[in-house]
């Protein structure tokens, strides 16, 4: 009899649901162990921090996925990582790409900003969504955006500090760019260049047009 093929299930969440760190997984908003997670294992935190995630570091030192085989539900994918000092969420994240079936909440399909971060499944997978009377109420809440008056008040506000930066900049252009043209004016009237430097002596000031085409915002 041949062998029956190698097959691999896992199930896939968020890092609310898989983190085991001791104090990251005692969090309750997601975004707040989100951010705590990105802490601990961004390389460029990792290069100039002494307090690192060892289950991050754990799984890094995995070189061999291949012997991973079977179901691993979000249940066992913890216990793994707490037997084996690894982190199952990324665990989870670089077993997708070997897994057979993926289980995991119809969101992470139909939001871009999830499912590319996720993997990028083969163009013969199979996709099966449960409970899909909820997909239309499930697009509408992944490609809406909810736009509170706290929301707007921080973007005029937000434009008015700009406006006014804005300004400054150009007006500091304009002082410097006139101060410049007097100096070349000066150190034309003080060498041989006379016919050149009473041409400029006749407009010794930039016009309006020229400001306003030479000075960045005008």
């Amino acid at each position: 009899l041949n062998p029956r093929p190698k097959m691999l299930c896992i199930g896939l969440s968020s890092r609310r649901n898989l983190c085991i760190h001791p104090s990251v997984s005692e969090e309750r908003d997601p975004k707040i162990v989100d951010s705590k997670c990105r802490n601990l294992t961004a390389s460029w935190r990792r290069e100039n921090q002494n307090e690192l995630c060892q289950l991050y570091e754990g799984f890094e030192n995995i070189t061999d996925f291949s012997s991973f085989e079977g179901v691993l539900s979000l249940t066992d994918l913890r216990a793994k990582g707490s037997e084996k000092n690894w982190c199952p969420y990324f665990l989870a994240r670089k077993l997708v790409d070997r897994a057979n079936i993926v289980v995991f909440s119809s969101q992470y399909m139909i939001d871009p900003r999830v499912f590319s971060a996720v993997s990028e499944f083969p163009p013969n997978s199979i996709i099966v969504f449960d409970d899909a009377h909820n997909l239309d109420n499930l697009c509408i809440d992944a490609l809406s955006v909810n736009i509170t008056r706290k929301t707007l008040d921080d973007s005029m506000m937000n434009i008015t500090t700009l406006t006014k930066a804005v300004q400054q900049i150009k007006k500091v252009d304009e002082e410097r760019l006139k101060k410049e043209y007097s100096h070349l004016i000066e150190g034309l009237a003080q060498s041989n260049v006379t016919r050149i430097a009473d041409q400029i002596m006749a407009e010794p000031a930039l016009s309006k047009d020229i400001m306003e085409e030479v000075v960045p915002g005008k």
